[in-house]
């Protein structure tokens, strides 16, 4: 909670970021706390009824590919963002319980513009699940909100677009202050699954700071499997952590990867269950207080295979809880994204 406050904070005349716990777990830019069983977030429950997104054939835009040429059969973009999906089988779209929509099945080449209103919208989050069942439920990948499944909702790694949307109508389309321009971020602080790409299209693309989020190299087969989280021989029971998460029923197929973080404070199965405030695991989690953002930037953290992978990988992304410099992005209030899973390279 104390990360995702501080991603609040950042964002001073936008009061109503709120707590994690508003949306779900894990934090924009930073970790997730303790990782309950069930989160809060989402709008996939029991009643829900998932809808199936009707649209043309996903090309790739390229790491600075225009908008047009992403979903170019799904006709113009009609809301401020576009998630799309170039997987090879059927995903599901989920979002935090703050935007009004259930969860959107994609089949490959699908596209689905998510009603984003043109006010101000805080804390917004969306992730793919994949191996759902028809109502998108009960998912291999990316199942990290109620309903649960029997042994337990996922620890929250999905590869995730999180955005403070400002209002379009009221704000100059040069953005301004921070009333006036949407704050986004692509969060791998507790993990990831899918390779996505993130394009800011028009209005205000060429704004600075308004950049591609490029994570079409994310790779699974990159996640590490031998972490060294003992800190230098303190804790020798560390020395070599698997960050992977395997498909039960194929134990060759990784799911996900949960990130050092993650890996330590996530109840079992999943993780250790250790408490992020103490060591070893407050190193890895950062959370504010007692530990503060440079203290964060030179520790143990960054000098793991998961940050150095996922930063060589995804450059443009949260990796650890303080990584704002490369993390944390605007664009102006009138800008619209367009999201793609599993994008060609």
């Amino acid at each position: 909670m104390a990360s995702w406050r501080r991603w609040c904070a950042a964002l001073l005349a936008l009061a109503a970021c709120g707590d994690s716990e508003s949306v779900s777990t894990g934090g924009a830019g930073g970790s997730s706390n303790t990782g309950a069983s069930s989160s809060t977030g989402g709008s996939g429950g029991e009643d829900a009824q998932g809808g199936t997104a009707q649209g043309g054939t996903a090309q790739s835009g390229g790491a600075g590919g225009t908008s047009s040429e992403l979903c170019a059969d799904a006709g113009p973009q009609t809301t401020r963002l576009r998630v799309a999906s170039q997987c090879d089988e059927p995903i599901w779209i989920q979002s935090s319980e703050n935007v009004d929509m259930d969860p959107v099945r994609l089949e490959p080449g699908g596209c689905y513009d998510v009603p984003i209103p043109e006010t101000a919208l805080s804390a917004t989050r969306f992730w793919p699940k994949v191996g759902c069942d028809d109502d998108g439920s009960n998912c291999k990948i990316g199942q990290s909100v109620a309903p649960c499944p029997a042994g337990g909702c996922q620890p929250p790694i999905d590869s995730k677009f999180e955005a403070t949307w400002a209002d379009p109508v009221n704000c100059p389309p040069t953005g301004g202050d921070a009333n006036c321009v949407t704050w986004y971020n692509a969060s791998q602080v507790d993990g990831y699954t899918l390779p996505f790409r993130i394009v800011p299209t028009r209005p205000g693309s060429s704004e600075p700071g308004c950049v591609v989020s490029d994570c079409a190299p994310l790779d699974l087969a990159q996640c590490p499997d031998a972490e060294d989280l003992s800190q230098n021989g303190q804790f020798p029971e560390l020395s070599s952590v698997d960050l992977r998460i395997l498909d039960p029923d194929d134990e060759t197929r990784v799911l996900g990867c949960l990130s050092p973080c993650k890996k330590l404070n996530y109840p079992a199965p999943w993780g250790e269950g250790m408490p992020e405030n103490v060591s070893p695991a407050l190193e890895y989690c950062c959370p504010t207080p007692p530990i503060e953002p440079q203290v964060c930037s030179s520790g143990p953290v960054v000098e793991t295979d998961f940050v150095n992978r996922l930063q060589a990988m995804c450059p443009s992304v949260y990796s650890y809880a303080y990584d704002d410099a490369d993390g944390l992005h605007t664009c102006p209030a009138q800008t619209q994204f367009q999201v793609v899973f599993c994008p060609e390279q």
